[in-house]
């Protein structure tokens, strides 16, 4: 699929050429946006109980689910994180962003309980 600005670079090239008297202006077309419907608590329930706690894969993918629902940030921003960033007596952990700007997020007593320090 062409995008706007190649079909202005062809429409501009073809005029140079001689091809076209004049370039044609392409109107832009913006996507139509979608909205994200969230997971609904029965949703995440549900995952989380196929995910097996007595495994450090299951564990570490449980904490990562309850830090998504429970604070919405994006995926991205979980996969920033380091062990360094967590402050654990505060419950607080630092997320980096778009545009590497940093906030603090807090993270609750079950988040806790999954991953202690």
């Amino acid at each position: 699929m062409w995008t706007h600005r190649w079909g202005q670079v062809i429409c501009r090239f073809l005029e140079a050429e001689g091809y076209v008297k004049s370039a044609i202006r392409l109107p832009r077309v913006s996507p139509p946006k979608t909205v994200i419907r969230p997971m609904s608590p029965a949703n995440v329930t549900q995952l989380l109980r196929h995910l097996n706690p007595h495994r450090f894969t299951g564990l570490r993918n449980q904490a990562m689910v309850r830090r998504l629902f429970h604070s919405g940030i994006r995926l991205m921003e979980l996969s920033g994180i380091d062990v360094a960033d967590v402050e654990w007596p505060e419950g607080l952990i630092r997320v980096r962003g778009k545009g590497r700007r940093e906030r603090y997020v807090p993270f609750g007593t079950k988040t806790k309980v999954t991953c202690p320090p």
